[in-house]
């Protein structure tokens, strides 16, 4: 799946989106293809586990808020599980998605 769009570039050469145009962008991709938001997670979730294990990190802290972001650091915390990481997920919301965290 490849997403494009124009944004600004970091020094560094990354590219800078402002939250609330990427939430903009999101919620136009989703409406269109339903499918597309499981999709993004998946790869804010990867990417964010990508960049944790180039410190080479034995124990990850997960700190998962509501809504996307939490879900994204949840798909994190599976990747690095993955990378035999010792992981530990504190979610902030007691529901449904509270139980799945610690599980």
């Amino acid at each position: 799946m490849a997403f494009c769009w124009k944004s600004p570039l970091h020094p560094d050469g990354n590219a800078c989106v402002h939250p609330d145009d990427m939430k903009a962008w999101e919620a136009s991709e989703i409406r269109r293809r339903p499918e597309a938001g499981q999709a993004m997670m998946e790869v804010a979730g990867r990417e964010v586990a990508m960049a944790a294990l180039r410190y080479h990190p034995k124990t990850v802290l997960v700190f998962c808020g509501t809504g996307n972001n939490g879900g994204d650091g949840l798909v994190a915390a599976h990747y690095l599980r993955n990378a035999e990481c010792d992981v530990h997920i504190f979610a902030f919301q007691k529901s449904a998605f509270h139980i799945l965290a610690h599980n």
